[in-house]
Formats: C-alpha cells, sequence, structure tokens
C-alpha cells in the first residue's frame, strides 16, 4: 500500500511501511480490538440478562444496545483497517 499526495502539480507516492511503523500499528490496532472486546462482551453479557433487562429502565436499555451496536461498528473498522494494512 501506499500513501499519496499531490505536491506542486505532482503526485508523490510512498510506501506506508515508511510512513508508518508497521510493528507500532499492530500492537496498537491488537491492543484496540482486546479492549474494544472486553467492552462488547461486558455489554453482551448485561443485554443477555434478564434481571438487567426486567429492571433497568428501558432508556438504559436502548443506551446500552446503541453502546453494543457502536462497539460493533468501531470493532469491525479496526478489523478492516488491520487487513487493509496487511496486519492480519
Amino acid at each position: 500500500s501506499s500513501a499519496a499526495s499531490d505536491v506542486y502539480k505532482r503526485q508523490l507516492f510512498l510506501p506506508l511501511r515508511v510512513v508508518i511503523d508497521l510493528d507500532r500499528e499492530r500492537q496498537r490496532l491488537v491492543a484496540e480490538l482486546d479492549r474494544l472486546s472486553g467492552l462488547l462482551s461486558a455489554s453482551r453479557t448485561r443485554l443477555e440478562n434478564p434481571g438487567f433487562l426486567g429492571s433497568a429502565p428501558p432508556d438504559v436499555v436502548e443506551r446500552e444496545r446503541e453502546k453494543a451496536t457502536s462497539l460493533e461498528q468501531r470493532h469491525e473498522r479496526l478489523l478492516e483497517k488491520k487487513a487493509a494494512f496487511g496486519l492480519d
């Protein structure tokens, strides 16, 4: 992969490995994916708990559902980014 930019009406291509420390980016992505996985697991556990669903106010349950959806989307985007960098 490369990054491209127009510099003085000329295109400049730089290999991403020159611009980005791929090992560091891999570590960052793995750490963030682990963090999001933990948060998502906790949110799903709450949403699968009949006690939570039965006793929490509806707006709290809805916020938890929105939170889980947001976490899933962020997790998916990071997986796509990791794959795009060839960091599988």
